[in-house]
């Protein structure tokens, strides 16, 4: 395993800037065949937006004391997504005058199910990393959000000093592996205290507010809100339902629908929640479920077989779905709401019968595979299901690019040059009429020169890159202030 350690070679005047970090878990590049397992890398660097920086060595004491580390650890997330959580540890000094030397230690084991415990005995996933600590902090920014294991003690730690640990972008795949974190010092005494936990146990409740239940027939658990669920922006429900003790999640297994509650779906009406991310797992999506107006972006996985009806808002305005669906089954409207995009992958094996409201169909669709793919999800019965719209981009469509030039004029609030993509062979859109800036001018028409002699046609087809430039004249004889033409704009 290659280890990147940038400490050694900073400066010391760059270390007056810097903050400790470390251990990047990188995916390694995966074959044609199948993913290879995750690698795990160190990097160590400095950086200063967590707090003031004291390089250890710099105020030596001349009678030196024992120094002590707390048992009470801060940890934060400090970055997540669907698939990769970054984690920070904070060790708590009570001094740092007469410390000699410091250091950071960390291991990780991974998780083996069958045994659902941190064990020693279990696969190292990366080996025993020692880091040396050249600074410590003597105050962290207050916008870190750090939540501590237990309360410091105020009378040892009144004014404490911190060492600080990041590992980045742990990929899902490592969230239960057993992670160790030692942090000593050396000064009269030597100090060390050591924090062991997986990246989900220290994350606690990744979906807050919500609830599972066991459902057998399912095999699996299904998740609903609390009637207590507060605003939630964004939810990455995770593939395991968990039981935490100490900070290491024990996952009880896999988390497979969204239930409805009465008439409640999973996060209807959840305000502020904007988007919502699904695992793998999910095979089943309750009525209602995203039944929320300020949602922007959700998922359908791969595994879902079943939705229940109106699954959406009709007061939503939904800016990207991603339809990931292989075999879903569905005999009734899902969507009713507005909807941008979807986002088709190539894993989809046939599309449901009914989908999208024929009042809230998507303004474009983005397929993964190629045209001929397309055209054969298409069949007899969900011909009219609301994907196979006019406007649907797949890996092999040809496009070219439209500009309006609005030349003195302006549509709405927009003036200047606007680029429309169109899908080769569709019909040359109309942007509608300008209204001219000048006072006593109107607009005459769209033409494909400069010079303003060819008229536009709108009638033909799109086949390569082309300009339009908007005409304006005189409003012409008989008009004037005291005999206006009424204009009626288009937006």
């Amino acid at each position: 395993m290659k280890k990147k350690n940038r400490l050694f070679v900073l400066s010391l005047t760059s270390l007056l800037g810097l903050t400790l970090m470390g251990c990047d878990m990188a995916k390694a590049i995966p074959n044609s065949e199948k993913e290879e397992p995750e690698v795990i890398n160190d990097e160590v660097t400095y950086n200063d937006h967590f707090g003031t920086l004291v390089k250890l060595g710099a105020a030596p004491s001349s009678d030196p004391k024992n120094v002590a580390i707390a048992t009470s650890f801060g940890y934060q997330i400090a970055e997540e997504s669907a698939d990769k959580m970054s984690v920070r540890i904070i060790a708590a000094v009570d001094d740092y005058k007469g410390i000699s030397s410091a250091k950071i230690t960390s291991k990780v084991v991974g998780y083996r199910e069958e045994k659902n415990t941190p064990s020693e005995n279990e696969e190292v996933v990366k080996e025993e990393t020692e880091f040396a600590v050249t600074a410590v902090y003597s105050s962290l920014s207050a916008d870190l959000d750090i939540k501590w294991t237990s309360t410091l003690n105020a009378a040892s730690f009144a004014s404490p000093y911190f060492m600080v640990y990041t590992l980045n972008d742990i990929p899902s795949e490592h969230w239960f592996d057993t992670i160790s974190v030692t942090f000593s010092a050396t000064a009269a005494n030597n100090a060390s205290e050591s924090f062991v936990f997986n990246a989900m146990g220290l994350h606690g409740d990744y979906a807050r507010n919500i609830s599972y239940t066991l459902d057998e027939g399912l095999g699996g658990y299904v998740t609903y809100k609390n009637s207590t669920a507060s605003s939630i922006s964004k939810i990455y429900l995770p593939e395991k339902h968990v039981e935490i003790n100490s900070f290491y999640a024990k996952p009880l297994g896999d988390i497979v629908a969204l239930n409805t509650t009465g008439n409640t779906g999973t996060f209807e009406s959840v305000t502020g929640i904007t988007e919502i991310h699904l695992p793998k797992t999910i095979k089943k999506i309750g009525g209602w479920a995203f039944s929320t107006s300020s949602l922007k972006k959700v998922n359908i996985p791969e595994n879902v077989v079943s939705t229940g009806s109106t699954i959406l808002s009709s007061s939503a305005h939904l800016e990207e779905l991603s339809y990931e669906a292989k075999n879903l089954v569905n005999d009734s409207n899902s969507y009713s709401a507005t909807i941008d995009v979807v986002k088709v992958s190539k894993k989809v094996e046939s599309l449901p019968n009914k989908f999208f409201s024929s009042s809230y169909l998507p303004k474009k669709v983005i397929y993964e595979g190629t045209e001929a793919e397309w055209a054969a999800l298409k069949n007899e019965g969900n011909a009219e299901n609301g994907f196979f719209i006019d406007e649907v981009y797949c890996s092999d469509t040809t496009t070219s690019t439209i500009t309006y030039h609005y030349g003195e004029g302006k549509i709405g609030e927009t003036t200047g040059d606007v680029a429309l993509t169109v899908i080769n062979g569709h019909t040359l859109p109309n942007p509608g009429n300008p209204i001219a800036n000048e006072p006593g001018q109107e607009f005459k028409g769209w033409f494909l020169d400069e010079a303003l002699t060819i008229p536009a046609d709108f009638t033909s087809s799109v086949s390569e890159n082309d300009d339009l430039y908007a005409k304006y004249g005189d409003f012409g004889p008989g008009i004037s202030l005291a005999n206006p033409r009424v204009l009626t704009p288009t937006s």
